[in-house]
């Protein structure tokens, strides 16, 4: 049985699209000869069964794909977790909990949890990832220290240690004679656009540092299309049943204009190129197809993928985000074990659940071998 552990609901009326996705995994994980279960952290109860919403063939006097059930759980169950990042201290403790009861059961558990950003960047700068590298990425730091290197020269970000979506994040560069250019365009308190002196950009970051742990990461001079928008790519991959790795999409990002944010939720426009038959960006979009080398992207990203699936064996959904430089060389800035699926395309989001559930048999399959 695949138990789906997440705090969204599958048969919401008004979010068609999440529904479809659902039942494409439900049917394929039948197409395994296997159960499914969508559930929440809440609905493990103390005896070992679980609470939800089990997956029925519809019939057309009935129509409905889904019903309320409490299962045991099967000695063959695999855990997928697919919950939100913006679950609250409560539910992620629940989540622990059943995580632990999987552990004792021997059961399989994915997608894990990576490491804070900071922990993540100076452990994959460690690794030999093939065709490109990571940013200068600095954990450690003091506003001393920052303010020297941006007078050296050094374009900075601030990034959240765990964030998404850009919120939060500042950008900041040296204006001569003694001044800074601080620009935060998804921050809590309002978008952030001001020169700043040496006092001002001091109370200002000891004000976010202290209320979540920051990372420091030196400007990637990103590639720009003709019109000026900044451009990045998103790889979503996933596991298949044979547990290799498989893309799903490779996602071209365009700033909005006079944006430093490439996220699809900053403002920024998203384009599918994963099936792009010569393997090339199209020139429609504004972009030298001579600059760009999507199977170079796209070998990066599964370089990265290799190395975290070393650490992390049940690894089997991420997404990398890549960045080009304007002198061609690409660094990784973000990897996410919870890809946004609102940027795929209907037949990428079908590729996505169908290899979920492909992965999923795959564990069962290795955990009954190692049973």
């Amino acid at each position: 049985m695949l138990a789906v552990v997440t705090n969204v609901f599958p048969l919401d009326p008004n979010l068609q699209r999440r529904a479809t996705a659902f039942r494409i995994l439900a049917e394929t994980v039948a197409f395994y000869g296997q159960d499914i279960i969508v559930s929440s952290p809440q609905k493990l109860g103390k005896d070992g069964s679980i609470t939800g919403w089990e997956f029925v063939a519809p019939t057309p006097a009935q129509g409905l794909e889904w019903r309320q059930s409490v299962r045991p759980l099967p000695t063959q169950t695999v855990f997928f977790d697919s919950m939100y990042l913006g679950a609250g201290k409560a539910e992620r403790n629940l989540l622990q909990s059943m995580r632990v009861l999987a552990q004792s059961k021997n059961l399989p558990w994915f997608n894990p949890v990576l490491p804070g950003k900071h922990r993540l960047f100076r452990w994959l700068s460690q690794q030999p990832l093939e065709l490109g590298s990571v940013p200068v990425t600095y954990g450690r730091f003091t506003i001393k220290k920052l303010q020297a290197d941006l007078k050296d020269g050094k374009t900075l970000w601030l990034k959240p240690a765990f964030g998404s979506g850009g919120m939060n994040m500042v950008r900041m560069q040296y204006v001569p004679p003694n001044q800074y250019r601080v620009v935060g365009e998804r921050m809590s308190d309002g978008r952030v656009d001001e020169v700043m002196e040496d006092g001002e950009l001091q109370r200002m970051l000891q004000l976010l540092l202290a209320r979540q742990p920051y990372f420091l990461q030196e400007n990637v001079p990103l590639l720009a299309d003709t019109k000026g928008s900044r451009v990045d790519f998103r790889v979503t991959l996933v596991r298949d049943v044979t547990g290799a790795w498989q893309t799903v999409a490779i996602t071209l990002r365009k700033s909005a204009p006079e944006s430093y944010l490439t996220n699809y939720h900053a403002g920024g426009n998203i384009f599918s190129l994963a099936f792009q038959k010569e393997n090339v960006v199209p020139k429609d979009l504004s972009v030298d197809p001579e600059m760009v080398s999507l199977e170079n992207i796209k070998g990066f990203s599964y370089s990265i993928a290799s190395v975290l699936q070393a650490r992390y064996p049940a690894l089997g959904v991420l997404g990398v985000d890549v960045a080009q430089a304007d002198n061609g060389q690409l660094y990784v800035y973000d990897c996410n074990t919870r890809p946004g699926r609102d940027i795929l395309t209907d037949d990428e989001l079908v590729h996505f659940m169908k290899h979920v559930a492909g992965f999923a048999e795959y564990l069962r399959r290795q955990s009954s071998l190692d049973g």
